[in-house]
């Protein structure tokens, strides 16, 4: 893999997703641990956008519409300009949780290989938007998901064998 991602190229945004959610302990051993914070912003941005799109879906699903109630309404602006927004935010917030976390398990590794790997966490946003149809669950299982990710980010990229924080492997 000469690029992992390119900001031009949906099919290794598609690619990215396919191998994350078939084998992410790939994915995370090909994933370069430098050159910047464009690529993963990216992948976070379309995954937001996703998330964002699908939980209009399921709002329209749920509700029937969206309580027009004779004007314009402002929410599905809300969901496909703001998610994105918010999961850059969240991508940021959790890099930096995470990067503490995995820093008292002895890492030397920077802020930006901690951010690569909770971008690539990402990928559960348009899944967890999806799960909100099925209450208590659905959660659930995206919480459960997005541990497992972390747990072989923390195998394949920090090196720290079968955490023991983490009782899922």
């Amino acid at each position: 893999m000469s690029r992992f991602l390119s900001v031009s190229d949906i099919r290794s945004i598609l690619g990215i997703s396919r191998l994350l959610l078939t084998n992410p302990r790939k994915l995370y051993s090909f994933m370069p641990l430098a050159g910047g914070y464009r690529d993963p912003l990216v992948f976070v941005g379309v995954m937001s956008v996703l998330g964002g799109v699908s939980s209009m879906v399921a709002r329209l699903l749920v509700s029937g519409g969206f309580g027009l109630s004779g004007s314009v309404s402002m929410l599905p602006m809300w969901y496909v300009l703001f998610w994105p927004l918010l999961g850059v935010v969240y991508s940021f917030a959790t890099a930096g949780m995470m990067y503490m976390v995995w820093r008292f398990l002895g890492s030397d590794k920077g802020f930006e290989v901690a951010y690569r790997c909770i971008a690539y966490t990402c990928i559960l946003i348009p899944i967890f938007s999806l799960a909100t149809l099925f209450p208590y669950i659905g959660l659930v299982l995206v919480i459960v998901g997005w541990v497992w990710l972390l747990a072989q980010a923390t195998e394949v990229v920090y090196e720290k064998p079968k955490l023991k924080v983490v009782l899922l492997r």
